[in-house]
């Protein structure tokens, strides 16, 4: 294989790595969501141990596990 077929695969490769790496932070963060709810955290709780959570009071209320 040249340079050229070599990049291609790298290209192909990242592409798939990526992909694989967005389900699984999706994945993750509907855990995190389940667990907190399983814990009965209140939204301000889940805030305190996930500053970045980024769903909204409404909404985190809204959810059922």
């Amino acid at each position: 294989m040249d340079e050229i077929e070599w990049m291609e695969v790298f290209e192909t490769k990242k592409a798939e790595a990526q992909a694989l790496k967005t389900e699984i932070d999706k994945t993750e963060k509907e855990i995190d969501l389940m667990v907190h709810k399983l814990y009965e955290l209140s939204w301000d709780e889940v805030k305190i141990v996930d500053p970045e959570f980024g769903m909204s009071e409404e909404e985190y209320n809204k959810f059922k596990v």
